[in-house]
């Protein structure tokens, strides 16, 4: 085969994907939606404070331009892949590790639901600041994760914790359903 060939080929690939993405429910409406990634190098960013602080300016500073109705960051966005995490429910027991739930996650700030037009369904969405504060760690989960996760327990104040059994991460308390 030759490159040209291969080019097209790939090209071709390319071209249906983004086709199929344009048709794909992504729980969210885009447009009017603007989306960026920022790397920092750890070099000059070494601390969690430090970068805290960087996406927290960043994001005033956006909130500041014209024209700007909303401004939040995440991890990751819907539908561009999302982080792959084990979640253990509160009062459950799993038999081994790979019986607990493995799920898809992302880190968001305050303001991200609105943001995107994801309706809060039950609860509240996160308070500024909350994110960030260590000392009562909340979490926002959608319908199925609920489901799922913790059958047909009331989501609201249950609490979650990302990690296998011998997990150190902290409780995370529901305070609302997407």
């Amino acid at each position: 085969m030759s490159e040209l060939a291969g080019l097209l080929i790939a090209a071709g690939l390319m071209i249906r994907s983004i086709v199929n993405l344009k048709n794909t429910a992504l729980g969210f409406d885009p447009e009017h939606v603007l989306a960026g990634r920022v790397a920092l190098p750890a070099a000059d960013y070494p601390t969690v404070e430090e970068r805290r602080a960087f996406f927290e300016a960043l994001k005033n500073r956006l909130e500041a331009e014209p024209g700007v109705t909303g401004v939040a960051l995440a991890s990751s966005l819907p539908a561009l892949g999302a982080g792959e995490w084990w979640v253990m429910a509160d009062g459950e027991t799993y038999p081994t590790d790979r019986d607990i739930p493995q799920t898809n996650g992302s880190v968001v700030t305050d303001g991200f639901f609105g943001t995107m037009g994801v309706p809060i369904l039950r609860g509240r969405d996160f308070s500024p600041g909350e994110v960030w504060d260590a000392a009562d760690p909340v979490a926002i989960v959608n319908e199925s994760f609920a489901r799922r996760v913790l059958g047909d327990r009331d989501p609201l104040g249950a609490r979650v914790r990302i990690g296998r059994s011998t997990s150190t991460e902290p409780w995370l308390r529901i305070v609302g359903v997407v």
